[in-house]
């Protein structure tokens, strides 16, 4: 603990250099006295009025009988403000608390003697001055004389508390330890001094979030998101001139951890603050959010007004930062990214409100049509978004993501996605505050399709090399007839022979009722159909057959290996990139009719006579005509040309 230490004597300075030659000899050894100081601002003072007391008051005594801490107003001290003084004998003290807070350099000051009946040689009459920290703990000598010369008049002394003593409470006690009740020390105008300290400010910045209901919450509702305010030194200088300095960035994390009482009786803010900050400007950037589900945010950074409720707050204002002064008197200055220390108002808070934008709500909206004899209605039907099952048109949240919508049901109805926010398979993403709405038809089957879904389950021939090979036949009978191989030596002259409807590269056709000849496009000669010859025409063997077995129509119980096979030759034929599901949907849908409409003549124009408008009207439904056109291109001559109707 260092002290600075001054005498001044005030009758001879002769003797003022002897005691303070004797003042330092009396220091510990290796003490180094310190520089004097100076201070400049009176913390405490007590020159002790001018009025005889049996007490000494303001201070707390401590005394073995009543009048041993006294003010008297024998021996006046000239230059004291009045004449009284504190007189202590017989170990009698007296103590001051003093505060020290805002003041640094403390220094202590008194003068005092002794009477003429404790100076007597032999005598060991003191004046102890004791002091510590605080109003607790164990107090440290801080000075310690003999009385003196009871005729030399009033010493001075001065001494500096060092560090400990700054900014702070401080407690002085005086000691008359003197061994005879007639001895007496005395004290006149105590003194305490202190230079101001610099005032520091700080900034604290809170961050609130707000929910859908207007609840303040820590966010856990969309945790992970992370929000992050910088702090900068414009470029170029803004007409508020430089900030002092650039603060690390304050950074939040949902969940939040509240830590701060703003509005309510509990906690409802995570604060930062940033402590000991110099006073001037300090400039603040607008909030990055890293994740979504937020909607804009909002600050106030309490320049003008006391905010009392998340409302309060602003959107920011960049006008400082536009290059244009003119417009800066203008600004929003509770949210301009500016904050100011001042000896007025240190210490400032910046609110930083987030508001949660609400879950997604999809609403799915399923209508059934019977105009084909049908009975079934909407609560026959399942619905299901994702794995959640729903009711039609009733409106349900959902975590943000990718959804399919489903159903389950009775068979025989064509389902179809229209309108609203679903593609034509179903699918739909589902955004933070969205509202969406899915549309779902189902539309019963007309009666003489299931009539003809009825006739694919018929007995016949279903081998395509038999010469009666049936090809609306769905489960063989064992009725294929097949022709008498031909001798060996006979294959090298065969022309295209071989057995079946298309030896010779010629087809039999079959003959609408309006008596056309339906003719399928011609088979290459010189070649056995259903099977692949060699350099010089040899015979190779079978390597293909028919494709699909079965029709296929979206909103049918269709076979679910008839069509992947059907997404795989259009994905080939066609170049698309339909996936390969087994479901028969609006995307393999739409291929259909691209198919149809590029072989229009061979399966469209067939079904004119029976009432089909055009060739520029697809149908998309792999009926007989399809069916047969893809088994052919797949391997020719796979099928033969279907009778129609």
């Amino acid at each position: 603990m260092i002290f600075s230490l001054h005498f001044v004597k005030e009758a001879s300075k002769k003797v003022v250099s002897l005691l303070t030659i004797l003042a330092f000899a009396l220091m510990p050894v290796g003490y180094t006295a310190p520089a004097f100081v100076y201070a400049d601002t009176t913390i405490f003072s007590d020159s002790f009025g001018s009025s005889p007391s049996g007490t000494v008051s303001g201070w707390d005594e401590d005394e073995s009988s009543f009048d041993y801490a006294q003010v008297t107003t024998d021996d006046a001290r000239g230059g004291s403000p009045t004449t009284g003084n504190a007189g202590l004998r017989m170990g009698a003290s007296i103590t001051q608390t003093i505060d020290t807070s805002g003041y640094e350099n403390i220094t202590l000051s008194f003068y005092w003697r002794g009477t003429e009946e404790a100076f007597e040689e032999g005598e060991d009459d003191t004046l102890d001055v004791l002091w510590r920290v605080g109003e607790d703990g164990d107090f440290t000598s801080l000075f310690s004389e003999d009385a003196g010369c009871g005729e030399c008049g009033w010493d001075f002394f001065e001494i500096g508390l060092g560090e400990d003593a700054s900014d702070t409470t401080v407690q002085i006690m005086f000691v008359g330890a003197t061994t005879d009740d007639l001895e007496q020390i005395k004290i006149d105008d105590v003194l305490v001094t202190g230079t101001a300290l610099p005032v520091l400010g700080s900034i604290t910045v809170c961050k609130v979030i707000v929910d859908t209901d207007g609840e303040i919450t820590d966010g856990s509702e969309n945790p992970g998101s992370t929000f992050t305010v910088s702090w900068f030194n414009p470029d170029p200088e803004t007409s508020q001139g430089p900030a002092v300095t650039v603060l690390d960035d304050a950074v939040f994390e949902t969940p939040l951890s509240l830590n701060a009482s703003l509005f309510d009786e509990g906690d409802d803010a995570e604060c930062v603050t940033y402590e000991e900050l110099e006073l001037g400007g300090y400039y603040y950037s607008e909030e990055s959010i890293d994740g979504d589900g937020w909607d804009e945010f909002e600050n106030h950074d309490l320049f003008s007004e006391v905010v009392i409720d998340p409302e309060d707050a602003y959107p920011y204002d960049a006008s400082l930062f536009d290059g244009d002064e003119g417009n800066d008197e203008g600004r929003e200055k509770n949210a301009d990214g500016h904050i100011v220390l001042t000896e007025g108002n240190p210490d400032r808070t910046l609110l930083v409100v987030n508001y949660l934008l609400p879950f997604p709500t999809l609403t799915v909206i399923k209508e059934v049509i019977n105009d084909n004899d049908g009975e079934a209605d909407v609560e026959d039907f399942d619905l299901f978004v994702g794995e959640t099952e729903v009711e039609s048109e009733e409106t349900n949240e959902f975590e943000p993501g990718e959804y399919s919508i489903t159903e389950s049901g009775p068979e025989g109805y064509e389902l179809s996605f229209v309108d609203g926010d679903c593609d034509g398979e179903g699918l739909i993403t589902l955004a933070w505050g969205g509202e969406y709405v899915c549309y779902m038809v189902n539309d019963d089957i007309a009666q003489e399709e299931e009539e003809e879904e009825q006739q694919e389950e018929i007995l016949g021939c279903t081998d395509s090399n038999a010469s009666n090979f049936d090809s609306e036949a769905t489960e063989d009978d064992g009725s294929c007839e097949f022709p008498e191989e031909e001798e060996e030596d006979n294959n090298d002259d065969n022309n295209g022979g071989g057995g079946g409807t298309g030896g010779g590269g010629t087809d039999n056709f079959q003959q609408g009722t309006s008596g056309g000849n339906l003719n399928p496009p011609p088979v290459p000669t010189g070649e056995v159909l259903g099977a692949s010859t060699g350099p010089e025409g040899e015979v190779l063997g079978e390597t293909c057959e028919a494709l699909i077995r079965s029709y296929i129509k979206s909103g049918a119980a269709n076979d679910a290996d008839d069509v992947s096979k059907l997404q795989e030759f259009l994905n080939s034929h066609l170049g698309l990139n339909l996936p390969i599901t087994g479901f028969y949907g609006a995307l393999t849908l739409e291929a259909v009719n691209q198919f149809q409409l590029k072989y229009g003549d061979d399966v469209l124009a067939p079904w004119i006579p029976f009432g089909h408008p055009d060739t520029n009207t697809p149908t998309g439904y792999v009926y007989k005509t399809t069916k047969w056109k893809i088994n052919n291109l797949v391997c020719p001559d796979s099928e033969p040309f279907p009778a129609l109707p």
